[in-house]
């Protein structure tokens, strides 16, 4: 198992997090950080880990920083992190101790072989581990559809098999926004197994420094991203599909199909737009998050 974690000046929270790897009940792991240029005690945490566990513990340094979504990809498309799967780890959560037992027995349930990703609810808290509550149920089946609008969870849960590192490899993007929400497009894109586990496994914390925090599923949440986000996703969107076409031999047909839809509704008139959008069959998982989607693909925010 390899352990992904990028940082950044995430010196208040990191022990926590790193202390929390170190309990887990699969102890086959080899934990990889990438800092990407900390200006404060962060680089010294990770190497005083790495003196007290040698051969188990591999940091390296940035000096130009990449931002948090090319960091982690960073270390998922470096070939020398060899592993049969892996995990992506925030800096200032705090892991359960079974969480990679847990999902490496859901990973190896299913089939043997082929693109699998593994992705988990979470216990939301806030600067001093005070419960905020849990993150919105994964209802609604994973898939394409849904990857094309919508992350499958948080990145920060995520565990996946050799396969779907290949098919990563292969896809690159190490310039799109968001690691997690790109590995969910090319796993179901090419016709991978999609694990969603209603349990929580980790506690994520919420605090001012978040690269992009965690959602709730309510009227004033959705507003927030909209307002938050309601330019960039155009742009994220542009990027994905010029992307993906990149790999549509890899793509099932069906999901060809899809993507062929969905891309060329985004540019059309208001009324074509929407038939396109709803025709295309993209969905996210919540109801609040369908009206959002509902909501960009009128303002041409899709």
């Amino acid at each position: 198992m390899a352990v992904l974690l990028a940082t950044r000046d995430g010196e208040r929270f990191l022990p926590g997090q790193i202390g929390s790897i170190l309990a887990q009940t699969h102890g086959d792991w080899v934990l990889h950080a990438s800092d990407d240029g900390s200006v404060d005690g962060t680089w010294a945490l990770l190497e005083d880990v790495r003196r007290r566990r040698p051969g188990r513990v591999r940091i390296r340094r940035r000096e130009r920083p990449l931002g948090f979504g090319p960091n982690f990809l960073s270390l998922a498309l470096d070939r020398s992190v060899d592993a049969d799967f892996f995990a992506f780890a925030d800096q200032d959560d705090e892991w359960f101790p079974d969480k990679l037992r847990t999902a490496l027995g859901a990973l190896e349930g299913g089939a043997a072989s082929g693109p699998a990703l593994y992705g988990s609810r979470t216990e939301h808290v806030d600067e001093a581990g005070r419960s905020l509550g849990l993150s919105p149920p994964l209802t609604g089946r994973p898939g394409f559809r849904n990857a094309l609008v919508q992350c499958l969870a948080g990145g920060n849960t995520m565990v996946f098999n050799r396969a779907a590192r290949e098919l990563l490899l292969e896809a690159g993007g190490g310039d799109v926004y968001a690691h997690d929400w790109w590995l969910y497009m090319v796993v179901a894109g090419c016709g991978g197994r999609i694990v969603c586990d209603g349990r929580p496994s980790l506690r994520y914390r919420q605090h001012g420094g978040n690269a992009v925090g965690g959602t709730f599923s309510s009227p004033r949440a959705m507003l927030r991203n909209i307002r938050r986000f309601k330019d960039q996703v155009p742009l994220w969107n542009d990027r994905h599909v010029e992307l993906l076409r990149g790999i549509r031999h890899l793509l099932t047909p069906e999901n060809r199909s899809v993507l062929d839809a969905f891309a060329g509704a985004r540019r059309r008139p208001l009324a074509a737009r929407a038939l396109g959008v709803r025709g295309s069959g993209v969905f996210r998982r919540t109801f609040m998050g369908n009206v959002s989607l509902a909501v960009a693909t009128l303002l041409g925010k899709i």
